[in-house]
């Protein structure tokens, strides 16, 4: 089985060469795939997968968070 990776709003703010604010503000909006939320303040964490396509999908290349 494998496990799914996840990325903090701060790893895609790097793959995506944007803020981290509008990380957050383009999720909220539809403009980013969906994040999951957890913990008490509700932190945002993106599928791996999901980015990693959708960066390719922009012409970004693979940056590694």
């Amino acid at each position: 089985m494998v496990e799914e990776q996840w990325l903090t709003v701060k790893d895609v703010a790097i793959l995506l060469h944007i803020a981290e604010n509008t990380v957050r503000q383009r999720e909220s909006s539809g403009k980013l795939p969906k994040a999951i939320r957890f913990g008490p303040r509700r932190d945002r964490r993106f599928a791996k997968g999901d980015m990693m396509a959708f960066a390719f999908s922009l012409g970004e290349g693979p940056r590694e968070p």
